[in-house]
């Protein structure tokens, strides 16, 4: 059975090192960070460059299913119902997509985003604006898969990842076919 992990959420929820915490833990899978997929010059943030990053995702999670890594793990990319959909129809060799939304307040994500100083998007002045580009969708409909929503505020990384083997272990994807 193959598996499309979508761990999504706003910045400092935790997407990246949740997804980091699942590759480990999760075998044999492979993880596809969907920023990666979308560095181009001029960028621009908006539906087109989504597209891309999903159309990119999808080819990849389909090449790693082929090659055996039954458990592909997204972080980040696949914010809007649009960019879902758009997955779930190009990752065809995915059984079953779970898609989670990891969520914590405003005030606990600016102050992981401050420690982090991973980029400029992490600085103070940034902030807001970033969050206001990669909003909460509130719940998404998943084709073919499940959602879930994981409050990550006072939780450790480890326990949120604990919440999504929890999660894949209850809800095993059915054979499709």
């Amino acid at each position: 059975m193959n598996s499309l992990i979508l761990i999504n959420g706003c910045g400092g929820a935790g997407n990246e090192t949740t997804a980091r915490l699942l590759l480990g833990r999760l075998r044999p899978s492979a993880w596809i960070d969907i920023k990666a997929l979308i560095k181009v010059e001029p960028w621009v943030y908006d539906e087109t460059l989504l597209d891309l990053g999903a159309r990119n995702g999808a080819a990849l999670a389909g090449n790693f299913m082929r090659a055996g890594y039954p458990q592909v793990i997204f972080s980040g990319g696949v914010g809007n119902q649009h960019a879902l959909d758009l997955i779930c129809v190009l990752a065809s060799a995915a059984d079953h997509v779970y898609y989670f939304w990891l969520h914590a307040d405003k005030a606990i994500r600016d102050r992981r985003r401050l420690a982090r100083a991973r980029d400029a998007a992490d600085r103070p002045e940034y902030l807001d604006a970033v969050d206001a580009v990669m909003a909460d969708p509130g719940p998404l409909s998943v084709r073919a898969g499940s959602y879930h929503r994981i409050d990550t505020g006072g939780a450790t990384a480890d326990a949120v990842a604990a919440a999504i083997l929890t999660v894949l272990a209850v809800l095993p994807p059915t054979s499709s076919g």
